[in-house]
């Protein structure tokens, strides 16, 4: 004999809770799902993005950075890869990798010029140079061939490659006869060297016990890694200040794309991280912090006509990363939270305190603030800090995702703000690339997760602006733009927890279902059914298309646990969830 039962919601909690944090029938939430998000208390598709289209320069490197800001009614954006610098505005994409201060001189006249061209080929020492490549050029002994020394002597995009040993330029004027040229003081300035693509340990030799292993094998070093290149930047004034970070140099860039970043005078030699705080230009190598003088970057040695600053923090680990809270700034090890403050000439200048020893960043991308609170992704933990003490932010999906990032290549990991929806994306990887993301809605306190093949992103230089981000293939893609992902579906699905009727004691029948969505297009809806936690046998029903006018669904699912899955997979999807109902009947089945 059986018993009716009337319809009841179909209610799992917001929030996601996957295995292994939960299995699945033990837990109030969604279990699994990609594309989707919680705000205001509902499920919902994610927003779609469409592709950046740009000209100029094609965007070469892993991109690690993505820095925006608003200059002279402009936006514009520097994206830093592993292996170049480049800026983008209105579309434009512009090579500006800053060049290496010490220059390379060629020998005696080795500039080739055609008459009426105005390429000219220079014989180059240096092999490897590629077109798009940036370089300076000095030393030519005056006009030659009728082409002004001006036009030769600054910074130049190559934009041709002869046989390897020769390398190409192009000027405004035209030579007035062809043949050799430029004296014996031709000078070139290339590009600073590439950064590393990969975090992994160092090799060679020294790695190990003398005698351990073949010769001319590389052993690894127990405390030597290399960390892919990730530059860091803030503005300062009008301008921007960064580096790429591992020992590199200080650069300041001025909006100006004829002339790459050049070091910040007088700056630290060399810097792991640079930001602006009060008004001071302030840099990290190692556990050393650099601080300028108030509102002028050029002013780095302490005396008592100026506010600079400089001190190795005691008992300070290597900082990677900062972020400005409401009083002060929090600089970050792996392991450590400090708080570092300006108070004043009277006091020291400057203030440095331990907030936490366990709550430091997986990456140092991996932190940011909203009004003045901190938020970041530690190696296993979520934190925040708004003054006082780091708070540890409860995550249902914090061993999914530190079962399934990379070990290798979590280095790699960064976060971005999707503030029209409250939410903080980590976008980690899996494998090689960032894939994978981790969502925290700061508003609602609840997680999401998915997959997404981005390498870097913004933080929008304002709150309801659409935020990009730039993918493995150095496509730039601006988000939360329509339902799509570019001119393709973006699929989209959620899975809720198994439930049963009381507790188990019987089976029972799915034989009906009322929807309730803001949709257009179709959705799919499948039910699976066990007959026990752990059993290995299950049953699928489905999928049922629901339209966006079903009224109700006929169907006719058996089991002791039920699981719900809804899906979209076509293009101009989309789906809102509202309080749908599920017809349920117990089963004679014990």
């Amino acid at each position: 004999m059986t018993r009716k039962y009337k319809f009841a919601k179909i209610a799992p909690q917001i929030g996601v809770n996957p295995t292994p944090d939960s299995t699945p029938n033990n837990t109030p939430y969604y279990t699994d799902m990609d594309k989707m998000r919680f705000y205001d208390g509902v499920l919902r598709k994610i927003g779609g993005f469409q592709q950046f289209q740009t000209e100029g320069a094609a965007i070469t490197g892993v991109a690690r950075r993505i820095f925006s800001y608003y200059y002279s009614g402009k936006f514009y954006y520097l994206i830093g890869t592993h292996t170049k610098l480049f800026e983008l505005v209105q579309g434009v994409v512009t090579n500006i990798t800053p060049l290496k201060t010490t220059g390379v001189t060629l020998g005696a006249n080795p500039m080739t010029f055609v008459n009426t061209s105005k390429v000219i080929t220079i014989a180059d020492t240096l092999a490897g140079r590629a077109n798009g490549d940036r370089v300076k050029i000095s030393g030519v002994g005056g006009a030659v061939r009728g082409v002004p020394q001006a036009e030769m002597e600054k910074e130049h995009i190559i934009s041709g490659v002869v046989a390897s040993t020769s390398f190409q330029i192009t000027v405004t004027t035209a030579a007035t006869s062809g043949g050799t040229g430029g004296g014996a003081g031709v000078t070139v300035f290339s590009e600073i060297d590439d950064g590393f693509i990969d975090y992994e340990l160092g090799f060679g030799y020294g790695g190990g016990k003398y005698g351990v292993g073949l010769y001319g094998v590389g052993k690894a070093f127990v405390n030597t890694f290399r960390k892919p290149r990730i530059w860091r930047m803030d503005r300062f004034g009008n301008d921007v200040v960064l580096t790429p970070g591992d020992g590199g140099k200080v650069y300041i860039y001025q909006n100006n794309n004829a002339t790459a970043p050049t070091v910040l005078t007088n700056s630290p030699a060399a810097a792991d991280i640079v930001f602006v705080e009060n008004n001071a230009v302030c840099v990290c190598y190692g556990n050393t912090f650099y601080a300028s003088d108030l509102g002028n970057g050029t002013v780095w040695t302490p005396s008592p006509t100026n506010l600079s600053y400089f001190d190795a923090i005691e008992g300070a680990e290597e900082f990677i990363a900062a972020v400005p809270v409401r009083e002060g700034v929090l600089l970050y090890t792996t392991n450590q939270v400090w708080s570092a403050r300006y108070v004043g000439q009277s006091s020291g200048l400057w203030s440095f305190d331990l907030v936490d020893t366990t709550a430091g960043l997986i990456s140092p991308l991996s932190a940011l603030s909203i009004n003045g609170i901190a938020y970041w992704r530690g190696t296993n933990k979520w934190h925040t800090y708004d003054g006082g003490v780091v708070r540890q932010i409860p995550a249902t999906a914090k061993q999914f995702v530190d079962n399934n990032r990379s070990d290798a290549q979590y280095y790699k990991s960064f976060i971005r703000i999707v503030k029209q929806f409250n939410e903080i994306w980590f976008h980690y990887p899996t494998t090689s690339e960032p894939n994978a993301y981790e969502i925290y809605n700061y508003v609602d306190g609840t997680f999401a997760i998915g997959t997404l093949d981005r390498t870097a992103a913004e933080h929008p230089y304002q709150a309801d602006f659409n935020p990009v981000a730039i993918d493995s293939s150095n496509a730039l893609w601006r988000h939360e733009v329509g339902v799509n992902a570019g001119s393709t579906a973006l699929s989209c699905f959620a899975k809720t927890n198994f439930f049963m009727l009381g507790g188990g004691d019987s089976t029972m029948r799915v034989f009906g279902i009322r929807p309730d969505s803001t949709q257009v297009g179709n959705l799919d809806f499948t039910i699976t059914t066990k007959l026990y936690a752990q059993s290995t046998d299950s049953r699928t029903f489905g999928a049922y298309v629901i339209t966006p006018t079903s009224e109700k669904v006929d169907v006719d699912a058996h089991g002791r646990l039920v699981q719900y899955r809804f899906s979209q997979d076509a293009i101009d999807e989309d789906f809102i969830m509202g309080g749908w109902y599920q017809g349920l009947q117990e089963g004679t089945i014990q």
